[in-house]
Order: structure tokens, then C-alpha cells, then sequence
């Protein structure tokens, strides 16, 4: 799983981070998600924190998710963005053996979601 990712040297702590997030830290879940986007990771372990926010969906469900993440104010490139994460985070658990189109999964698996991510 994931938790090997943790990286003193960085500074940051995921395990905490993560269970932040869980307990409904809003900054916590953005930092997770922008973690992504601001290039702290790369390869495997980008995928892998990309399946984490895809269980944390499951776990803590789609309003939760939107609520936190302030999907609302997001601009029309973030949502883009965070569609291909989610994406990315449900091809991942596949292991990229996604069968046809990545956004027709994302929207049967979380469908408020992706009306959110997907509509002006």
C-alpha cells in the first residue's frame, strides 16, 4: 500500500496527513490532492496517492469529497484536473487494465462527482 511514501526528508508526514483528512481536515484532504499537482511525488507513488484519494471517496463519500475540496469555487482547469486524478486513481487499481473510456467509469463509480467536475 501506500504508506512507505512518507518522506522525512520532505518534511511531510502522509500516515498523519491522511488520517487528518479521514477525521475531516479539509486542508489536509486539499494537501493530499495538490501534493499531486505541485510534483512532491512522481511515478508509482503518484499513482499510489491517487488510489488513496479514490478509497477516501469510497470511505467518506462523494459529498464529503465535494464539500471539502470547495469543488464549487474550483476553476474549469481544476476540475479537469481533478477528474484525471480520480481517473488516474481508479486505472490505477486496475492496474491500468481500465476497460474503455477512464470518465465512463469515474462517472458510474461517483456519479455526483463527476456531475460536479463536469458541469459549468
Amino acid at each position: 500500500m501506500i504508506w512507505y511514501i512518507a518522506d522525512d526528508d520532505m518534511g511531510i508526514d502522509y500516515c498523519k496527513m491522511l488520517e487528518k483528512a479521514l477525521d475531516g481536515d479539509e486542508k489536509a484532504l486539499q494537501l493530499l490532492v495538490y501534493m499531486d499537482l505541485a510534483d512532491v511525488y512522481d511515478g508509482e507513488y503518484l499513482f499510489q496517492n491517487r488510489s488513496v484519494l479514490v478509497q477516501i471517496i469510497r470511505k467518506k463519500g462523494e459529498r464529503f469529497f465535494i464539500e471539502k475540496m470547495d469543488i464549487d469555487h474550483c476553476t474549469p482547469q481544476d476540475k479537469a484536473w481533478l477528474l484525471d486524478l480520480i481517473n488516474w486513481g481508479l486505472d490505477y487499481e486496475l492496474n491500468g487494465m481500465m476497460q474503455g473510456d477512464a470518465e465512463v467509469h469515474t462517472q458510474n463509480e461517483f456519479p455526483l462527482i463527476y456531475h460536479e467536475l463536469t458541469s459549468d
